[in-house]
């Protein structure tokens, strides 16, 4: 309504966000921010179209909070917004670059949300993203001094651009990739699985007709042993018959 003054529908927007209503929460936090710009309301619309994945619209939003108002207490969360954003859509490249800016730029910044501090963040996002490059690196075959190199060893083989640095196209490239050997691996496994578990059915199999074999052998040794007795028998019963006659 238009007589409300725009922090109710900030406050709305708040409620629908925690409860993941998002569009709604984008839509309460735009207009509150059409009757009254505030940084704030553009962070919560930068947080709901991070939700909504309207990726464009984010960094639109949040370099605009930047530029507009650079002093604010928000502006370290906008440079946030961004980093994670490029984080989550495998741009490492601008992820690190972003995180690095937040670090140096806001070193006492704290996250509006939940008062984190942004340099201890940015720099665990940053190992982390390392971290994943090297493992998934060496396990595909690369072994290097620095990430770098291992980057544009990795780049030059699959016929990316060699830049050394984990841009987009090469992080979805060195993730699948790793996805590709996993699931080789899985398959061998299952393949191994399966040739223990038939190995023991024919060892089972083979124990029994082992089993059969010896009673077959021990049974035609009996039998034969009853024929010899009943061949004696007869002979005997012939010798007697004979001796009557």
């Amino acid at each position: 309504r238009p007589k409300d003054p725009p922090e109710i529908y900030f406050e709305s927007g708040l409620q629908y966000f925690k409860n993941g209503n998002f569009d709604d929460a984008l839509k309460n936090f735009t207009y509150a921010d059409s009757l009254d710009p505030q940084p704030k309301y553009l962070l919560w619309m930068g947080k709901s179209l991070r939700q909504v994945g309207k990726i464009g619209k984010l960094l639109f939003v949040m370099n605009r909070l930047i530029t507009t108002y650079p002093e604010s207490d928000v502006a370290d969360d906008a440079l946030f917004e961004i980093a994670f954003c490029y984080q989550a859509n495998d741009d490492y490249n601008k992820a690190v670059k972003a995180y690095t800016k937040l670090a140096e730029q806001y070193p006492f910044g704290t996250s509006y949300s939940n008062g984190e501090n942004f340099r201890n963040v940015a720099h665990e996002q940053i190992k982390i993203m390392r971290n994943e490059m090297i493992f998934s690196l060496r396990a595909l075959g690369y072994v290097g001094d620095d990430i770098e190199s291992i980057l544009g060893s990795f780049q030059k083989d699959n016929g990316l651009s060699v830049n050394n640095y984990g841009d987009r196209s090469t992080v979805i490239a060195v993730k699948a990739a790793y996805e590709k050997l996993l699931e080789v691996k899985a398959a061998k496994e299952l393949h191994r699985t399966r040739l223990k578990k038939y190995s023991k059915a024919s060892l089972f199999i083979c124990g029994l007709l082992f089993i059969n074999f010896i009673l077959l052998v021990v049974l035609n040794r009996k039998m034969a042993a009853r024929k010899k007795n009943l061949a004696a028998i007869n002979l005997m019963l012939s010798d007697l018959t004979m001796g009557v006659l």
